[in-house]
């Protein structure tokens, strides 16, 4: 809703349709709308709305009025719209990774090139994730040459969440999400293919591994303020929603508006890579395979690309697959790190293994900031 006066005339229209005044206190103010709570069902008061401005010929991105779905799952409780990761793979339950038990499995920690002696600069690779732990070893680089970036603790205009709680440090294993480990498991994944590459954490999903596209848009919009005056050079975003999964009037525009976002910062020079996506199936009303954003806004741009896990020709079974999935990286059985307060029995604390599109692409995000770099020679433009 745009402003107390509009949230009160809402409520009125759901009060006569017999929800009550369901639009409740103020959440967030973005550049779009003022995101509001809502009492009872979500979903009726979503179409009761929609059906007001319809039949007003009303713009369709003037309700702001959303709901939330955890991993494809409805929670009525919840007043956001969720984009929700791709570490998890269909089979996996609520914990998709498990623990590394023999040595030998453990990678080699990557080493921190040092800066070109000539004139050139580290690349940047933005993660919009869940919260990065900064102390595991593989991430501690020096104050003056850092491998890991907090957004949120940016001087300046630092990246602020409206819909996410300020990150707690778990102090048990009992208080790690079930994808708490998800952004610090992709961080080492794009350490291992392109350590010289500097990482930008943006978070934008809580431990459970997801998201508001709130959140979301609001990152890729502060992304794109941010690299005026700071160089970012690959984005990469393992999360997403199914076309179509409950959406309202609000949602689509929300959507696309995320995938213009995305255009924005293609056109400017910065690289995208989303992750296609796991649970790959078919629509059952007309049996084509469901289509996942914003992984499918991959083909409005050459600088941004899907990834599925796999090869192309025999795509792992839980990667979702079509015309829209550009790319192909393997994603199975990735090795990786984990926060260290992760700790199980005869295993080695701070690394697992897990399976998803998610670690597809960040393999291929790794993979373009390894080309971009220049250890030698002359500054990119």
């Amino acid at each position: 809703a745009r402003g107390p006066g509009e949230i009160h005339r809402l409520n009125d229209v759901l009060a006569g349709s017999g929800l009550g005044r369901a639009l409740g206190e103020v959440v967030a103010t973005t550049s779009f709308g003022t995101i509001v709570s809502v009492t009872g069902d979500p979903r009726a008061a979503c179409e009761v709305l929609d059906r007001e401005r319809s039949a007003n010929n009303a713009d369709a991105c003037a309700v702001a009025l959303d709901h939330r779905m955890d991993a494809g799952t409805d929670d009525s409780t919840l007043t956001h719209v969720d984009v929700f990761s791709f570490g998890k793979i269909f089979g996996h339950g609520e914990v998709g990774w498990s623990a590394i038990t023999e040595l030998n499995e453990v990678p080699g920690k990557p080493q921190w090139s040092p800066p070109p002696s000539q004139p050139g600069r580290r690349h940047v690779v933005a993660l919009l994730d869940s919260y990065i732990d900064p102390t595991h070893e593989w991430l501690r680089g020096t104050t003056e040459d850092p491998i890991l970036i907090d957004a949120e603790k940016i001087a300046g205009e630092p990246w602020k969440p409206v819909s996410l709680p300020p990150h707690v440090d778990p102090t048990t294993e009992k208080e790690i999400g079930t994808h708490s480990v998800h952004g610090t498991f992709i961080a080492g994944v794009i350490r291992t293919g392109a350590p010289h590459a500097r990482l930008l954490s943006v978070r934008v999903m809580n431990d459970r591994g997801v998201g508001s596209e709130v959140d979301v848009l609001g990152a890729l919009q502060w992304l794109d303020r941010h690299r005026h005056s700071n160089p970012v050079d690959v984005v990469l975003l393992a999360l997403g929603r199914e076309e179509g999964q409950s959406e309202s009037a609000f949602n689509r525009c929300l959507r696309e508006k995320i995938g213009e976002q995305i255009r924005a910062l293609a056109r400017n020079g910065v690289r995208v890579v989303i992750s296609a996506g796991n649970c790959d199936r078919m629509a059952p009303d007309d049996k084509k395979r469901v289509k996942t954003y914003p992984a499918a806004y991959a083909a409005d741009h050459s600088l941004v690309v899907s990834v599925g896990s796999g090869p192309e020709h025999n795509p792992d079974a839980f990667s979702k697959r079509g015309e829209w999935v550009e790319q192909w990286a393997a994603g199975k059985d990735a090795v990786s790190i984990v926060p260290y307060q992760l700790r199980q029995e005869d295993a080695h604390p701070g690394y697992v293994r897990w399976s998803g599109t998610s670690f597809s692409a960040a393999r291929r995000a790794a993979e373009l900031a390894d080309e971009l770099w220049q250890p030698t020679g002359t500054p990119d433009p």
